[in-house]
């Protein structure tokens, strides 16, 4: 689990770091880097590079910086990084990385992390399974070959997905298919008199088509169904298939290893969601965390009701302070232990807003 993430001059932070819980949700007003933390730990857990670009450095500074710690099996460990500008061109050069056990540094493994950044015509885009085992992208598209694999050849976790659903969405009675041609021009190269000449072609396939049966209205298509019920189908639907990574057909079938996710990375959890409905989400969220005990969730969120649902510990509230820098402190922080005692989660971040914690 990842317990602390420093940034220094990343985006538009200074010199942050954030106390992370396994559910934990950043708040804070708008361009105050909560979507770049995410980011920062989606980065880290693809790997370190070689180099990046200049715009990752904030305006003005001469070192980036990030650091990433936690605890898994009981061991420590902790992945860093450093860049400076390069000499020539508009990038940033690894100056100093390491990946390691802080008990006796050995190499430690890096967490893989699920970055969601759902978007409401992707997951409801009809989809073509390119693979055995569809899977969905962080943007959510393939959705609908995802699902309809899942109720084919995974029943239990397609109705567990379902069930779910319905929970958040009451009016949900079930989720089905149909299939679709869909025509698309296609580009390929051909040789024209030893010349490679590009053509374009129209290609057919089969796609799948999600419906949504609901209490008052059967077989609705995804393309007309509200964008909070995609995004919680969405996300519901990542997190049923954590366990898999990338299948990859060719002549010869060959499956890529199992590498769990460990972290899923989720902005504006509470977007286009009923408050009723936001706390049931968080409920189900908990449900998944028990089930899965190596899994942590960090998201951003700009909705007291849902930090409502939260405890003190679970909340980082991002402000600014004077000079304009980025700070971040736990909502068990707050200083005044009476109002703390006397307000919820929500009321509390309300009431006093993200200034206190640059006092």
């Amino acid at each position: 689990m990842i317990e602390t993430i420093t940034l220094r001059n990343y985006r538009g932070h200074t010199d942050t770091t954030i106390r992370c819980a396994r559910f934990t949700v950043l708040v804070g007003e708008n361009a105050c880097g909560k979507t770049s933390v995410l980011k920062a730990v989606q980065w880290v857990s693809r790997g370190i590079e070689d180099k990046l670009s200049g715009g990752m450095l904030r305006r003005g500074a001469l070192q980036l910086d990030i650091g990433v710690a936690g605890v898994e099996a009981e061991r420590a460990w902790r992945i860093d990084a450093m860049y400076r500008p390069a000499t020539t061109g508009d990038e940033l050069e690894l100056v100093r990385a390491g990946v390691q056990n802080l008990d006796d540094g050995s190499m430690a493994s890096r967490p893989r992390a699920m970055f969601l950044a759902l978007n409401t015509d992707d997951l409801a885009a009809t989809s073509a399974p390119r693979s055995v085992r569809p899977v969905l992208t962080p943007s959510g598209a393939g959705l609908a070959s995802v699902l309809a694999h899942l109720k084919l050849a995974e029943t239990e976790r397609f109705e567990r997905i379902v069930a779910q659903l319905r929970e958040v969405v009451p009016i949900t009675k079930d989720l089905g298919f149909t299939r679709a041609q869909v025509t698309e021009m296609v580009p390929r190269a051909v040789q024209v008199e030893g010349r490679a000449v590009e053509v374009v072609s129209a290609v057919t396939t089969i796609h799948d088509v999600l419906l949504f049966d609901f209490i008052d209205a059967p077989r609705v298509p995804a393309s007309l169904v509200s964008e909070g019920t995609l995004l919680v189908l969405g996300v519901l639907t990542a997190l049923e298939t954590l366990d898999r990574d990338t299948y990859i057909d060719n002549d010869g079938v060959r499956n890529v290893m199992h590498h769990p996710v460990a972290v899923v990375l989720i902005d504006d959890l509470d977007r286009a969601l009923h408050p009723r409905a936001q706390r049931t989400f968080v409920t189900m969220l908990r449900r998944v965390l028990d089930s899965h005990p190596n899994l942590q969730i960090i998201a951003t969120s700009h909705s007291p009701y849902l930090v409502d649902s939260m405890r003190p510990e679970e909340v980082v509230v991002l402000g600014r302070d004077p000079g304009g820098r980025v700070v971040a402190k736990r909502l068990d922080e707050f200083p005044d232990d009476r109002l703390r005692g006397m307000l919820s989660t929500g009321e509390l971040w309300m009431s006093e807003g993200d200034d206190w914690v640059s006092r």
